[in-house]
């Protein structure tokens, strides 16, 4: 496991981030960080660090060239920069927005900079703690896979393990390539979302484009496709939301949440087994037909809450 933490200058925040995974790592875990246009490892991080008992003193900056980002299975964005010239990632990798104010460019007299690099780490060691326990100690040891079927971009298949803790047991896993989901955002706030035919569901809900990414689509790619495709809009910016895991009891199915702004008009290309109709209404409508249970579609709740967050926090304006 490889989980490479991202920033601008690769000086405060990543610094410190990689000096808490290091002491917190557990045998197998891989930790590095890099930076778009690195510099110098700040001495504030380093004595911050120190406080807390971490010792930095011996990380040096990277530069995006001098880490196997192909080989990373987490990557955590530190900055907006870093997360807009984050290049395009193995299709696996766990990708996190963590977006933490650069300490390096507090003003003011020394207390308050040094007050400010603390309560930065203090919030990093609360994230990357998190962010450890959540990778656990080590994957399972596959002894042996057995196909089931082949259903073209998925595929039915039963795996013999051993897990973490030791215990031998047989799985049945639905292998499938990832998708991706998008919130189309208009300049007046309102949500564009499609009325679509379920036959699994039992009739029409309402959720928000999306679709399964084609062999060697990027999401990015995907989602502007499917906005295109199934909402009939093309996007000027796409805004990464997360990715989340659909049901991870049985399948490694991970769809990537996008908000896209700076929208077009272009003519929707549904497909011949699609039956769709686009929907406008405010936000805030879409919300609490989430609350009363009318939307009730997984992604789409997911996309909503996070598309709500953004904007809350200023990462995400329409």
């Amino acid at each position: 496991m490889r989980l490479l933490f991202l920033c601008t200058g690769n000086s405060c925040r990543s610094q410190m981030a990689e000096g808490f995974a290091r002491a917190l790592a557990p045998p197998g875990l891989v930790v590095a960080s890099a930076g778009t246009h690195p510099s110098s490892v700040h001495p504030l991080a380093v004595q911050v660090m120190h406080e807390a008992g971490v010792d930095i003193s011996a990380q040096r900056s990277k530069g995006l060239d001098a880490v196997a980002l192909a080989e990373a299975d987490v990557v955590v964005t530190l900055c907006g920069d870093a997360d807009e010239r984050c290049p395009v990632l193995p299709r696996k990798c766990r990708r996190h927005h963590w977006p933490i104010s650069d300490p390096a460019l507090l003003s003011g007299d020394a207390a308050t900079v040094l007050q400010g690099f603390r309560s930065v780490r203090d919030q990093l060691a609360a994230r990357v703690r998190l962010l450890v326990f959540s990778l656990g100690e080590g994957g399972a040891l596959v002894n042996s896979i057995e196909p089931i079927h082949d259903a073209g971009f998925m595929k039915f298949q039963c795996e013999e393990l051993v897990l973490p803790n030791g215990v031998h047991c047989s799985l049945k896993i639905i292998r499938h390539p990832g998708a991706a989901c998008v919130v189309p955002l208009l300049p007046d706030g309102q949500v564009v979302l499609i009325r679509q035919y379920r036959h699994a569901a039992g009739g029409y809900i309402l959720e928000a484009p999306a679709g399964k990414l084609d062999g060697g689509e990027t999401p990015e790619s995907c989602a502007l496709r499917e906005i295109e495709e199934e909402a009939g809009l093309s996007a000027g910016k796409l805004h990464r939301l997360g990715p989340i895991f659909t049901t991870p009891g049985f399948t490694d199915e991970v769809i990537h949440l996008f908000a896209a702004t700076q929208l077009q008009r272009v003519p929707a290309r549904p497909e011949h087994d699609e039956i769709i109709e686009t929907v406008e209404m405010p936000l805030a409508t879409a919300l609490e037909l989430a609350r009363s249970g009318e939307i009730c579609d997984g992604k789409t709740l997911c996309a909503l809450w996070r598309v709500e967050q953004e904007l809350r926090a200023g990462s995400l304006r329409p």
